[in-house]
């Protein structure tokens, strides 16, 4: 019967045979309601004790952490100022830009990558570089100042930090502050595990075991094996079983002059080597490129071991690590220094104010065009950091050393140390009687004989007429120069 035409009698029967009946099942929907309020009360009070992750919580009060600056998935969220009352420590993590021969683009850690400076046995020290004792150092040593550019053996290097020896001294320095050496053969590298064999035959006796991606200094080529020094043990490997220099040069110097680099020529008598300072290269094992600098970003592919890359472009992100007590250390990207990428762009003919090509590595072009710009195919360029919206004095000396302004890099642009000994050009300035009339503006940079440490800086100083300057040490000392 419908419940309308049902006497008030029999609405009240109907509802206790309902409840009769029912009863058992609002029993265990009662439990289930009561275990439901339980865990919304626990979850309500699990960030007190362990983050819960979820994008929705990320928000300025929060940051998200993570067991390495690396990892895909957060562990949770914290309150960022309680993350910074258990500050142990800041670091500068860099992700790169690269391209492959197959055209993949795409952002990958450092931290995966061989940079040229893997494979120095030697390399040159910038003058004015920072010092350390160690690499947990937070400030440079005061007491270990370079004044001259100087030669050093590179030890060891992790990302961006080389442990290199500074007289009897073994010493940290940033990667940025070391160039290689042309003349220097470089280590070579175990492209797989091999034995180092006391004969340059198959069939000698081994004595020792060298693990794929092991670090070799060479000593001798008896094409096809290779004489190395390997954990102070001298013997032989087989030639096409390690990457050696050659292998990554872009060109070499010969008894012909500059020739394009080839393995063929590695009994030929090499004068020097020069390596693309944007060359990049895979190890031992598969990287992972993605879309965006974010390990939590698409990936779009892998690399194979042992590929030659060229760097593209790059990024520095600020990480922080603290202590919390039931995760241990915990890694949190400082939200207010996130950087935003910018991806490769095509610059308007009519903004480029100037274009110069690196004379040795001569794909790589340098542009101004309201800013400092970088393409390493002439196409497609991507913007240098610190000289936004300015179109700075600069130019290539013949050994590929670029200069802008008072700072020079040995990296296309990557990284500038500054080469100008301020105090000392302004004393050379003041011993001619020559005085400022307002700040000084570097005009136009020549380098001379074919050598990056003989460079002209024409100044204006204020006056009518610009001044120039010479040096032939790289910015130690100065002569006025009268033109």
């Amino acid at each position: 019967m419908p419940e309308s035409l049902k006497t008030p009698s029999e609405k009240q029967g109907s509802r206790l045979e309902t409840q009769t009946h029912l009863a058992p099942l609002g029993s265990l929907l009662q439990n289930r309601l009561m275990a439901a309020l339980f865990l919304s009360i626990l979850c309500a009070l699990t960030p007190l004790v362990k983050a819960v992750p979820h994008p929705a919580v990320n928000t300025p009060q929060s940051a998200a952490v993570y067991i390495k600056p690396y990892s895909a998935v957060p562990t949770g969220h914290y309150n960022v100022e309680t993350l910074k009352s258990r500050l142990i420590k800041q670091e500068k993590i860099p992700w790169l830009l690269v391209k492959d021969s197959s055209g993949l683009l795409g952002w990958t850690p450092r931290q995966n990558l061989l940079t040229p400076l893997h494979f120095s046995t030697k390399a040159q020290l910038v003058a004015q570089s920072p010092l350390y004792r160690s690499i947990n150092d937070a400030t440079p040593d005061r007491t270990l100042k370079i004044h001259e550019e100087q030669t050093v053996s590179v030890l060891d290097v992790q990302n961006t930090w080389a442990r290199i020896v500074v007289g009897n001294l073994q010493l940290w320095t940033q990667t940025h502050f070391l160039y290689p050496i042309e003349k220097d053969p470089g280590y070579f590298f175990a492209k797989k595990d091999l034995a180092l064999r006391k004969h340059p035959q198959t069939k000698s006796d081994h004595f020792k075991r060298i693990s794929s991606g092991s670090r070799l200094r060479p000593l001798e080529i008896h094409k096809p094996w290779a004489k190395v020094e390997f954990e102070n043990q001298i013997g032989f490997v087989p030639i096409s079983d390690v990457l050696t220099r050659i292998d990554i040069a872009t060109r070499l110097k010969t008894e012909n002059g500059l020739v394009p680099a080839s393995r063929e020529r590695l009994n030929d008598k090499i004068y020097s080597v020069y390596v693309n300072p944007l060359w990049l290269g895979t190890s031992v094992n598969r990287i992972p490129i993605f879309e965006s600098p974010s390990a939590s970003a698409p990936l779009i592919g892998q690399i194979s071991p042992w590929k030659n890359l060229t760097q593209q472009d790059s990024i520095e992100q600020e990480w922080a690590l603290s202590r919390w007590p039931d995760l241990g250390e915990i890694w949190w990207q400082i939200p207010q220094d996130r950087t935003i990428f910018r991806k490769l762009m095509r610059l308007p003919i009519t903004a480029i104010r100037e274009v110069k090509e690196n004379p040795i590595f001569q794909h790589v072009k340098i542009a101004t065009a309201g800013g400092l710009y970088r393409s390493t195919d002439g196409v497609l360029w991507s913007p240098l950091k610190g000289f936004e919206k300015t179109n700075p004095a600069f130019t290539f000396a013949q050994d590929g050393v670029l200069f802008v302004e008072d700072k020079m890099s040995f990296d296309n642009g990557e990284h500038f140390a500054p080469y100008v000994f301020w105090e000392n050009l302004l004393k050379t300035l003041k011993q001619h009687n020559i005085g400022m009339k307002d700040q000084v503006k570097i005009r136009s940079i020549e380098t001379l004989n074919r050598n990056s440490h003989h460079v002209v800086l024409k100044l204006d100083l204020g006056g009518s007429k610009p001044v120039s300057m010479y040096t032939t040490n790289r910015g130690r000392d100065w002569q006025y120069l009268r033109r």
